[in-house]
């Protein structure tokens, strides 16, 4: 399950797995005219992965009571559904107030009570850093946010200690912020609890959290690594012959055993299936008038239109 309390919408992780019911994204954003632009609510997932996608979009100006208020029960309803394993809460310090592209409200406290949160279910959790473009405010979160993964932050002070960058820290040196009285909260009570409801709803729908067993994982397409004993996968050339890999080529050898006509075909690209010392020996000394190569697995790639290009996919 994977939670983006960054200001802005976690697009990356939730397109990698939008079609994808393995992983749960959870994204607490900021919406409207601001980048990167996605994150609507009614963006759901598609496919095996429909509704398990969440989008909290949200307005300008949120403070710390808005947004646990909504950060809390959410969350719990998609670990109550989802049954994470595992847990990525990535905390982008952007959402803070007076942040330099941010515009939420939320005190350092505020932030690092969702750390809490998420920390009191026990389970697996990794903690990831994030956006934030007003650096000296960056310091002071993730420094009081590992004391909150450490269980030492009621130890912490709040007086920031002499060090080679105390100055950044001017006027009151202080670890802790004060949300600013002056921005107006846009996220009205009515708009919160819609978002809420909508969002709940929505989960009523998982039944359950998909069992890994059953689901499809994609065969590797690189093949084996080089150092491993087994048989490599090996494409043998020859002059007048074309392709044949080691299956098809004991194929053509069990039919000349037998005397079928196929074996005059087989003749003209000879191959034999081969140890791993082998085949290390054939690639040291290529048989006469031919090579052996290893499948170049990338080349298959090679031919997928570039999305920058816009090109039909």
């Amino acid at each position: 399950m994977y939670i983006d309390i960054d200001v802005h919408h976690g697009d990356g992780v939730e397109e990698a797995f939008y079609v994808s019911h393995r992983v749960m994204t959870v994204s607490f954003h900021k919406f409207g005219d601001f980048f990167p632009g996605t994150g609507d609510i009614t963006d759901i997932g598609a496919s095996k992965g429909k509704y398990y996608c969440i989008n909290v979009p949200l307005n300008d100006g949120i403070d710390d009571d808005n947004f646990i208020n909504l950060f809390r029960p959410i969350i719990t309803k998609c670990i109550e559904v989802y049954r994470p394993g595992a847990i990525v809460l990535q905390c982008g310090a952007d959402s803070l107030t007076g942040d330099r592209l941010g515009k939420f409200n939320l005190s350092i406290k505020g932030h690092a009570s969702c750390i809490q949160f998420v920390k009191s279910f026990n389970i697996p959790l990794l903690i990831l850093g994030g956006g934030g473009y007003t650096i000296r405010n960056v310091s002071r979160c993730w420094a009081y946010e590992t004391a909150v993964v450490l269980d030492k932050h009621k130890e912490i002070s709040n007086y920031i200690p002499l060090n080679d960058y105390y100055d950044y820290y001017a006027p009151d040196f202080l670890l802790h912020l004060i949300p600013n009285n002056n921005i107006i909260n846009l996220n009205t009570q009515e708009h919160l609890y819609k978002i809420k409801t909508r969002i709940l709803d929505n989960l009523q729908y998982l039944q359950h959290a998909p069992g890994v067993q059953f689901a499809y994982v994609p065969p590797d397409c690189f093949g084996d690594d080089e150092d491993e004993d087994e048989q490599q996968q090996l494409i043998v050339e020859w002059e007048g012959g074309g392709l044949s890999t080691p299956n098809a080529a004991a194929a053509a050898a069990n039919a000349a055993n037998a005397g079928a006509a196929a074996a005059a075909n087989a003749a003209a690209a000879p191959i034999a299936t081969l140890t791993h010392q082998q085949q290390i020996q054939q690639l040291r000394s290529p048989p006469p008038g031919g090579r052996i190569r290893r499948k170049d697995y990338l080349a298959d790639f090679e031919d997928l239109p570039d999305r920058d290009q816009k090109l039909p996919i």
